[in-house]
């Protein structure tokens, strides 16, 4: 909703902080399919890394994340949910130009087709 409120249409992202649940997936390639696990409880995001584009004419968040647990086991993958606990703090670079995802029939994802 952000991206959309703010008309942006490209740009990268990088943050931190705490989360209460995340939903992360591993992509399967050879499938061309997500396999998604839910983590409950109260966790630091260590890292958390992605970028902005348009899909479909609508701005598009493609994430991923390292998140740790009280025990300092961490869980990573591509975010599907994440429940910020306590704060995230991220910083957002934008781009005056569009990026657009266009559906890659050999990985049966959506990637960035980058202006040249």
């Amino acid at each position: 909703d952000f991206c959309k409120e703010q008309n942006i249409t490209a740009g990268f992202f990088h943050g931190l902080g705490g989360a209460l649940s995340a939903e992360l997936g591993y992509y399967h390639l050879d499938k061309q399919e997500y396999e998604f696990q839910t983590f409950e409880g109260v966790m630091e995001i260590a890292s958390l890394h992605g970028n902005v584009a348009l899909k479909d004419g609508e701005p598009f968040i493609h994430a991923h994340a390292v998140l740790s647990d009280a025990g300092l086991r961490t869980y990573a993958g591509h975010v599907k949910e994440l429940t910020v606990g306590g704060t995230c703090e991220v910083h957002l670079r934008t781009f005056t130009d569009e990026w657009h995802r266009e559906y890659d029939q050999e990985t049966g994802l959506s990637l960035i087709n980058f202006p040249a």
